[in-house]
């Protein structure tokens, strides 16, 4: 079987694969549109990685791998031990996103929490400000019945209603804050990215802070070679499993529906938002404050 590992930063590595698949006849290779092999200079890892799956297997459908893995209760069980291994300074991040909405809303608030499943955030969110309650959103049962466990010992599960679904599932508010943290990402830039957000902007009051937290890498991009090469190094380096590695990268390829950082901020103005502040970057991910 073949394996890929990063870094994919040189011609002389893409013509040691043309090798290898040759000599893999279990396997297909199909390049996609600006990928060529005549002019190995210029490499497309991203998109080679993308194309090379066993011969006679069917695609992958991203929209069911989108949800299976995070309807396994296994994952969701392990999902805690994921966020501070792939993102950079995870937990100040969510010091500095309750701060920004402290700053706005005080000391008591309700916040819409969307993307909960894990409850990470909710656990930080709880323990940073005792006083706000919480609505929490996630279209994955496994992952809310473990953000309801995380919650629970937590000592805040009166403090949070918990939604099954999408943002067009949650009350209609109007709420003092929401949030959306690691996972606008799975959502297409077909409209969907920015129906989402306007439903998020519509339930807030007037004034009210939004806090988005993103993986902005744009796979169309010539740098986004780099950018995956970073994010799986960071990884690795923090400790992480490099089988759970490899599954992460390969969703972020096959799943996820990155955008760049100025796509985000185009979207959350679009959507209605203003004020759109960048407070955090680690890496490729960003993290905005915005206000309703």
């Amino acid at each position: 079987r073949l394996s890929f590992p990063l870094p994919w930063s040189s011609a002389l590595r893409l013509r040691l694969w043309r090798q290898d698949l040759a000599l893999a006849p279990d396997y297909v290779f199909k390049p996609t549109i600006g990928v060529s092999l005549d002019q190995p200079e210029l490499p497309r890892p991203a998109a080679v990685w993308r194309r090379v799956r066993p011969r006679g297997t069917p695609a992958l459908n991203p929209d069911i791998m989108a949800h299976s893995h995070f309807e396994d209760p296994e994952f969701a069980r392990r999902y805690a031990e994921g966020p501070c291994a792939f993102v950079p300074a995870y937990k100040h991040m969510q010091r500095m996103a309750a701060q920004l909405i402290r700053e706005r809303i005080g000391d008591t608030g309700k916040v819409l929490v969307l993307g909960a499943g894990g409850g990470l955030e909710l656990e930080a969110f709880a323990s940073l400000c005792p006083q706000w309650t919480f609505v929490g959103v996630d279209p994955a049962q496994e992952m809310l019945n473990a953000a309801k466990e995380r919650v629970l010992h937590a000592a805040a599960s009166e403090r949070v209603d918990w939604h099954h679904g999408y943002i067009f599932d949650a009350p209609p508010g109007l709420f003092d804050a929401a949030t959306c943290l690691l996972t606008l990402h799975f959502v297409a830039d077909d409209g969907a990215k920015e129906r989402t957000l306007t439903e998020v902007r519509r339930r807030l009051k007037p004034g009210a802070p939004f806090v988005l937290v993103d993986l902005c890498i744009d796979l169309a991009s010539p740098e986004s070679a780099i950018a995956l090469d970073r994010y799986r190094d960071f990884a690795l380096e923090s400790g992480a499993d490099p089988e759970r590695v490899d599954a992460t990268c390969g969703r972020l390829i096959n799943v996820l529906k990155m955008v760049g950082p100025a796509r985000n901020e185009e979207l959350l103005r679009v959507s209605g938002f203003a004020k759109v502040e960048l407070f955090y970057a680690g890496l490729s991910w960003r993290g905005w404050r915005a206000i309703a």
